[in-house]
């Protein structure tokens, strides 16, 4: 199940990398998007929790994150 939601993460890092015009490693790395899945964040709050994640992150790409992970808590 982690591998799942550490496979739906990076696309969502990919679709946000494409969407800004940069490289994916730019938006995050693999060690953020394990801790995301390890902590699950579903606020703005938990997910400034995440090692490597800060305001700007969360401003820009958090909404598109933290919905990945509602959606996949629900299933």
């Amino acid at each position: 199940m982690r591998k799942r939601s550490f496979l739906t993460l990076k696309a969502v890092r990919r679709t946000c990398a494409e969407e800004n015009d940069l490289p994916a490693f730019i938006i995050c790395g693999d060690q953020v998007l394990r801790d995301i899945c390890f902590k699950k964040p579903t606020d703005k709050q938990s997910l400034l929790a995440v090692k490597g994640i800060g305001e700007k992150f969360t401003d820009k790409y958090g909404s598109a994150f933290i919905q990945s992970i509602q959606t996949h808590l629900q299933q």
